[in-house]
């Protein structure tokens, strides 16, 4: 049973590309076109604080997959910046995703902490 947990996630950390611990300050070039995933395991009742700003605007989310669905609890389209905290209200591998529609490369400064 353990091993088929570790295996979970495995692949949901390769899934959103990185797996961080959630003590994160750093900036990040997105190219035009992509994206970029923070991602994190929460428990429930865990808090998560971020805030980032970039230099163009971008599409911004907090999301969360169960099976083939995809929750987003945060949801902020065309901005240059956002702060929030984010309570989860069930155990999940949530991602803090960028998403990058303009024709040049973006830059991000972000963090993310408990």
């Amino acid at each position: 049973m353990h091993r088929w947990a570790i295996i979970v996630v495995a692949i949901s950390a390769v899934a959103c590309g990185r797996f961080s611990a959630l003590d994160v300050d750093t900036e990040h070039q997105l190219e035009a076109k992509k994206i970029h995933e923070e991602c994190f395991r929460l428990d429930r009742g865990d808090v998560v604080r971020f805030d980032f700003e970039s230099s163009a605007v971008l599409d911004f989310n907090l999301h969360y997959h169960v099976a083939k669905q995809v929750f987003y609890p945060v949801r902020v389209p065309s901005t240059k910046g956002y702060s929030a905290s984010f309570a989860a209200t069930s155990p999940q591998n949530y991602c803090l995703m960028w998403t990058n529609r303009q024709g040049g490369r973006v830059t991000i400064r972000y963090r993310a902490w408990r």
